[in-house]
């Protein structure tokens, strides 16, 4: 489990969402601590959760299921468009 914290919500208390982490029941959890507001979530912390998302759910960033080969042919990574990494 991934809990994704920003130290200056301004929607949710620090204390509360602290709270709310130590009553989550798994052994399996981190939580990501950012400083900002409720929307300055930064771009590594979203890309991040949606690996840990797609991962869990068996598919990979490009839509097809894990260990799916791409049209593109077999380990070929697929582009995501401009300002890809």
């Amino acid at each position: 489990m991934e809990f994704v914290l920003q130290w200056d919500d301004e929607l949710s208390s620090r204390e509360a969402a602290l709270a709310l982490y130590g009553a989550l029941g798994s052994r399996q959890k981190t939580l990501h601590a950012n400083p900002g507001g409720h929307r300055a979530v930064p771009e590594f912390e979203l890309a991040a959760s949606e690996r840990f998302l797609l991962g869990h759910l068996g598919r990979t960033a490009a839509g097809t299921e894990a260990g799916a080969t791409s049209p593109a042919g077999p380990g070929a990574t697929p582009h995501a468009g401009p300002g890809a990494a």
